[in-house]
This record gives structure tokens, sequence and C-alpha cells, in this order.
């Protein structure tokens, strides 16, 4: 329904087409702008005005949105499959995403709220069972057939990590932002300040589904590779401590890796940086508010700057 009083135009006196005007939606209570020609398009489409939701479900209904729907979904498949939220979004807005996903299973929104899932956890009788290890609950050698079973079965392509990124904050080393980049390792983040941007090299990470490198682990295990960097759109860059460069679960990433490069025009190189980040060069990222690490080194580094 058109809301506004409808121009004329002087010479014309026909309609201004061009106008914007408000209008209500036929299907719902919300009140929208749209332009003159575009509403009379719309409500020879469909005999009402809708807004742009009610337009859309109105185009579902009369299967006008399947092809569109099928592209947008391989579209969304291609460009953000493997990518965390954190690689998508801005540090701010992937905060404020999981921040509204929390609050959601917060409390009695959670499905699972007083434990209707888990057999009654909330039970003082559960708390008891669930509070003991398993060799308490089911003995030593039952407990070892258990875990044998359970690390079995969670090998390779049965693991739900299989083929994904390590998350935030996984692993030994320090985890954190700088400049909104999500650094697993002081080493990877001493590289990045020390050579990348010291020499001015462009780069991006390199923990992206694209560049994942399956190899065969040293017990057999097929297993997925995810180098640190691509530099200058040509060199694919892993970063590791010198001690560790001929370990050989290295060598067999390194080995995989040269291959990978080797069919998608790229050079490997293991590297490490020529200088390590100290504890008052971090100090002084973390006080200009460069670095933030995530939660649980958050309380580390305090202890380490008291």
């Amino acid at each position: 329904m058109i809301l506004s009083k409808i121009k004329i135009g002087k010479y014309t006196k026909k309609p201004i087409v061009t106008q914007r005007i408000n209008l209500k939606c036929d299907e719902c209570p919300k009140e929208y702008e749209s332009i003159l020609k575009n509403q009379a398009r719309g409500f020879k489409k469909y005999n009402k005005d809708l807004c742009r939701s009610c337009k859309q479900k109105e185009q579902y209904k009369q299967g006008l949105r399947t092809e569109q729907s099928i592209k947008a979904g391989e579209g969304a498949k291609r460009n953000l499959s493997g990518k965390t939220i954190y690689e998508i979004h801005t540090k701010e807005t992937a905060d404020k995403i999981r921040k509204k996903i929390s609050n959601k299973v917060k409390g009695k929104k959670n499905p699972n709220y007083g434990g209707k899932y888990s057999h009654g956890y909330g039970n003082d009788i559960w708390k008891g069972i669930l509070n003991k290890s398993w060799e308490d609950r089911y003995g030593k050698e039952k407990s070892n057939e258990m875990k044998l079973s359970l690390s079995f079965h969670n090998v390779g392509k049965n693991n739900s990590m299989y083929g994904k990124p390590s998350p935030a904050g996984s692993g030994n080393g320090w985890s954190g932002w700088y400049k909104g980049w999500l650094f697993r390792s002081l080493l990877e983040l001493s590289y990045v300040i020390n050579v990348l941007e010291r020499f001015n090299l462009s780069w991006e990470s390199a923990e992206i589904k694209k560049y994942k490198i399956p190899y065969i682990n040293w017990d057999g295990t097929l297993r997925n590779y995810y180098p640190d960097f691509i530099v200058n759109e040509k060199y694919l860059i892993e970063v590791k401590p010198k001690s560790l460069q001929k370990s050989s679960q290295v060598l067999l990433k390194k080995k995989a890796a040269e291959i990978f490069c080797k069919n998608n025009n790229f050079i490997y190189k293991l590297t490490s940086p020529v200088k390590t980040l100290s504890i008052d060069n971090i100090k002084i990222l973390v006080d200009k508010g460069i670095i933030e690490f995530t939660k649980r080194y958050q309380e580390k580094y305090k202890t380490l700057t008291v």
C-alpha cells in the first residue's frame, strides 16, 4: 500500500517514476521505501506491495529462487568452506557473532538445559559417576581397551577436526590477534613483523582450505598439513624453529609440500625468523593495542609482566 503522496510532473502531467515513496507491505506490518517505477513493476508481478523479505518468500512459493539459491549456496561453499569465523570476518564482527550465538543458547535457552539429553547429568548420582576417571569406573584393563578403541576410531578421516585448520588457542604456542590476523605462535608473529613487514612483502595466511596439503604421517595415517604463509603470491612458507626443521614429522610435511608446490607453481621454503620478538617488544605492542592475546594467553602474559 502506497503511503506517500504521488508527485506529478509539471509538464507531462504524469507521475514522476523516479521519485522515492513510502509503502506498507500488504503481507506484514513493515513500512519501507522504494522508487515508484519499481513499486509498479512489483505490483504488476505479485498483485500486491511486498517488502524485500515477503517478496523473497513469494518467490520461493512460486519456485523462482531455486536456481539462485543453489548458486548462492555453491558460492558460499566455495568461498567460505574451511575458514574459521575469524578468517571470514574482522575480529570485532566475529566476536559479536560469537557473543550473539552464545546468548541464544545460554542458560534455559540451551536445548540441553537441566541435562535433558545427558541422562540427568544434574542428578547427584550422575555427578558422582561422571567425576570419576575411567579407571575408577571400569577398572584399568577395561579402560585401556576403551582408550585404544577410541584412539583407533578417531584417527585420520574419522577425526572430527580432519581437514580443518587448528582452532584459535590450540597447541603450545602463544595465540592472539595482530592487526586482525590470527597468529598461533610467537614464531609466526616474529616472522610477520621482523621479515614480512620489515621488507614490505605481500602475504596472506595459508591456513585455509585451498592450501590444504594431504600427506602420510610416520604411522601410515592420512593427515592434512596447512603451511603458514603465501608470500608475494609465489612462496609457500613454513615457519619452524631450526631445532625442529629436521624432525621426521616436518620432513614428511616438507616432501608433500614440495610436490604440492610443483603442481601449483609455488616455491616451498622452510624457515625461521631472523630475530624472535622479546617480551619487551611484545609488551610495547600489547600496550599500544596492536596485539591482543586469546583469553588463555592473556592470563599467561599477565604472569610474565607482573
